[in-house]
């Protein structure tokens, strides 16, 4: 049984009360076979400082909700008690820290390039285009100082425009050009920006194709200004196809990860409605991320995503970051059925890419799994034997995903 203070504030009072001996004798009956222990989940020795002297019943002391999950507490019959200003343990909450999901969907601008292809901006290498995208589009999008190191090779063309007609481009002139499509077989979402303007006295046009404008740039109409800054910007929608929309629309933790990772594209107000993924960063701080491009073919066919075969020439490459999905273990709705993904970058530091690539983790002996929350979590279990990591190859290929991060309560 766990209770908190937030919704038993009976607890807060004092233990030589009946309150807590009411718990203890109402899980005595439910487990009358087993010794019921009591969890604080307070390391503070001011917290209940003499409950050992009045219970007979085992005491431990855990510093997090999840400090307790990773001792295995949750596996034993207990009583949980919180402070009063605790309220990450509330029964109402205990799914959600368990949960690799956002109740709350993730709702993005699109952007259309009036080609028939929708996308979204969800990272750049360059604090100042931060700003100005997040300024455009109303929503915040990442800094990925890493992403400036992706070889030239890997990345395709994105031209803005700073002059010309006006338009729904990022600087308010004509619709951002793409040099590579998901209709061709080298797409990638990562693209170079080229900044584009007219010169003086040119008659202004649209321009609709990438090849048209290196033509105009050669024969002297407008100049290219190469930015040498990345951004991240996987296609919803493109001529002869689009991201899956999931069949499911309402977000819950059995959701599986296959069947697509949007819910809605709305063209009319151009928004499109991700599911948003909960894990942990590499210290242990809870991140939302979603599912835009995969790696191999048959991967990104059963999540329903765009598949982009140049990020497998990523796999080596020092800028992209390390994702661990869970084979086995503690039961949740991580990707494989179990516990959420840890990444191995800090909010703290600047070291995040949105391209990962993936590593399988998987108990030896999957009864004595527990939750896993940090990337040194991960190592202290791989060098104690209990655990093996090894790099998913689905089909003898390699596993890469495009999954940034994202604040789905901004």
């Amino acid at each position: 049984m766990n209770a908190s203070t937030k919704e038993f504030p009976t607890l807060s009072q004092r233990v030589s009360e009946l309150d807590l001996t009411d718990l203890l004798d109402h899980a005595s009956s439910s487990n009358p076979k087993t010794e019921i222990s009591i969890i604080l989940l307070s390391v503070d020795p001011k917290f209940l400082p003499s409950i050992d002297t009045i219970y007979d019943n085992p005491v431990a002391r855990c510093r997090s909700f999840h400090d307790f999950l990773r001792q295995g507490h949750h596996r034993t019959a207990c009583v949980l008690v919180a402070p009063g200003n605790r309220a990450e343990c509330s029964s109402t909450n205990l799914e959600d820290l368990l949960s690799v999901r956002s109740g709350k969907p993730f709702e993005v601008i699109v952007h259309d390039n009036g080609n028939e292809n929708l996308y979204i901006i969800t990272d750049t290498s360059d604090k100042n285009y931060v700003n100005i995208i997040s300024e455009k589009q109303e929503l915040n999008i990442q800094l990925s100082k890493s992403l400036k190191n992706i070889p030239e090779n890997n990345l395709q063309k994105i031209f803005l425009f700073k002059n010309g007609i006006k338009g729904d481009g990022i600087f308010g002139f004509q619709t951002d050009i793409f040099s590579n499509t998901p209709e061709q077989s080298g797409y990638t979402p990562l693209g170079s920006i080229i900044e584009v303007t007219w010169k003086s006295g040119q008659k202004e046009i649209i321009f609709e194709s990438a090849a048209d404008i290196i033509d105009a740039e050669q024969s002297g109409r407008i100049k290219f200004n190469e930015t040498n800054v990345v951004v991240n910007t996987p296609q919803i929608k493109w001529s002869g196809g689009q991201m899956t929309e999931r069949s499911d629309k309402q977000i819950s933790n059995k959701m599986s990860f296959s069947g697509g990772q949007i819910t809605e594209i709305n063209e009319d107000e151009l928004i499109v409605t991700f599911v948003a993924h909960r894990s942990w960063d590499s210290t242990g701080k809870t991140i939302y991320y979603i599912i835009t491009d995969v790696t191999p073919i048959g991967p990104s066919k059963l999540m329903g995503v765009k598949h982009s075969q140049s990020m497998s020439d990523l796999l080596t490459h020092s800028s992209i970051i390390d994702q661990y999905q869970f084979k086995n273990g503690i039961i949740g709705s991580g990707s494989l059925d179990f516990q959420p993904e840890i990444f191995n970058f800090s909010l703290d530091e600047e070291n995040y890419n949105p391209i990962s690539k993936i590593y399988l983790v998987e108990w030896h002996d999957p009864k004595t799994a527990q939750i896993l929350q940090t990337k040194s979590d991960i190592d202290s279990f791989h060098n104690d034997d209990q655990i093996t990591v090894s790099i998913a190859r689905p089909s003898n290929s390699e596993y890469i995903i495009n999954s940034p991060i994202v604040d789905p309560f901004q």
